[in-house]
């Protein structure tokens, strides 16, 4: 749960985020890879789906890379640092999306 409120507030700094329940007991048993929880955001539709199309967007770059560019270290390093960038907030898209 830490995780996804970082990477809200890194985006969104006004956002806040308020932790109002969590299942630990799922996450422990393995069901599921994150602690489901429910949380509250201060915000409006309009700015979590701004914010959910924004990390999609991260997506769409980082995967938008032909494969004969990759071999090129200047587009393999813009590569990395793009995929790892959207790897830091994919956790926004799998929850709220």
């Amino acid at each position: 749960m830490e995780k996804l409120i970082f990477a809200i507030a890194d985006l969104r700094p006004a956002m806040h985020i308020r932790v109002i329940s969590e299942d630990t007991a799922l996450y422990q048993l393995g069901f599921v890879q994150h602690v489901p929880c429910l949380i509250e955001i201060d915000a409006s539709d309009e700015e979590i789906e701004e914010l959910v199309e924004e990390v999609q967007q991260m997506e769409i770059d980082a995967r938008n890379f032909d494969d004969h560019d990759l071999k090129k270290p200047e587009v393999a390093k813009l590569h990395k640092e793009l995929k790892n960038k959207y790897y830091s907030y994919a956790i926004i898209e799998e929850y709220l999306e």
